[in-house]
């Protein structure tokens, strides 16, 4: 509801970013017709039942930072082209100037769009009782937007001077931060969980060169 959502953003508005994450209300960038948690979660299902494609990786993979035993995925990811080509509304956010204007204010950086279409914006559709692993990003940073609610369980955990931080899902609530430098994960999920990853890199940033060799195969299968 938008009262959790403006208990949940307090005083983070304000565009300071600090050394941990920062909320961003991400609804007035949106197209009015999915601004609702129920549109939204729609919207992102049906996209992701037509463009999505099944990820199951083994070990792990560069930004892994889970043990063998532990460490892979297991979820349903849409890439940034099929979004480009099935998700209009998704697209024209991450490019929204007035966004991206937002994202540079708040890091203090002239960030862009990622030149790496493939994983500049995606959905992440995972399954019930599915999670995502503790890992790294390839480049700063990532404003990651829910596309559903969870009062309990699949959290974003966000790892700061060895402490976990919890953030409960609430769709339309972006959370911005350096997953470059910032250890994060999902806790299991007890329904379907939606989530919509965009990175913003800044200028002067050579994200090609930063990405693991084995990246895309351990992301896309």
């Amino acid at each position: 509801s938008s009262s959790v959502m403006e208990q949940e953003l307090g005083e983070k508005e304000t565009p300071v970013m600090d050394n941990i994450f920062h909320f961003i209300d991400v609804r007035p960038y949106i197209d009015a017709s999915i601004r609702e948690p129920r549109d939204l979660f729609e919207y992102l299902r049906s996209v992701s039942e037509v463009a999505g494609q099944d990820v199951v990786s083994k070990g792990k993979g560069a930004g892994s930072l889970e043990s063998d035993e532990t460490a892979g995925l297991d979820y349903r990811v849409t890439s940034g082209p099929q979004i480009e080509k099935h998700a209009p509304h998704l697209w024209d956010l991450y490019n929204n100037p007035d966004l991206i204007s937002m994202v540079s204010r708040v890091t203090g950086f002239d960030c862009k769009v990622s030149r790496h279409v493939d994983s500049g914006t995606n959905i992440n559709d995972v399954r019930t009782g599915g999670r995502y692993e503790m890992h790294i990003d390839s480049s700063p940073y990532t404003l990651l937007m829910f596309g559903s609610n969870h009062p309990k369980g699949g959290a974003l955990q966000v790892q700061v001077d060895k402490r976990w931080h919890v953030i409960q899902p609430h769709a339309g609530l972006g959370v911005l931060f350096d997953g470059s430098v910032t250890p994060h994960r999902v806790q299991p999920t007890p329904t379907r969980r939606f989530s919509v990853p965009m990175v913003f890199v800044p200028s002067g940033f050579d994200e090609l060169a930063s990405r693991g060799g084995n990246l895309d195969g351990h992301m896309y299968g």
